[in-house]
């Protein structure tokens, strides 16, 4: 199920994501619900969720990038060999199956 909150711009995206906390009162406030934000033609669209303990000590995190072919090889390329986080690559169709058991 998608709920339409409101549209935003890059700025808010980048205030969004400045920090943490920003990103964790951002979030809908259900445990099963993520956020979701895609851009106007729904090209990309970038699926999360995050929540902490009570003093911001732990942060607990999941997300899901989909992206057409060009931005998953640019994504492969630029963004992978810098991050340290676990990642699993999915074809759209592997993803959907496991979201959406």
């Amino acid at each position: 199920m998608h709920v339409y909150k409101k549209s935003v711009d890059l700025n808010y995206l980048y205030d969004l994501l400045q920090s943490p906390r920003q990103l964790i009162e951002a979030m809908p406030g259900d445990e099963y619900a993520y956020l979701g934000i895609s851009d106007a033609d729904n090209s990309l669209y970038l699926r999360c969720i995050a929540d902490t303990d009570f003093n911001f000590d732990h942060i607990f995190a999941a997300y899901s990038f989909t992206c057409n072919t060009i931005h998953a090889n640019l994504f492969r390329r630029e963004i992978l060999p810098l991050t340290k986080s676990a990642i699993k690559i999915l074809s759209s169709d592997q993803h959907f199956r496991e979201i959406c058991r």
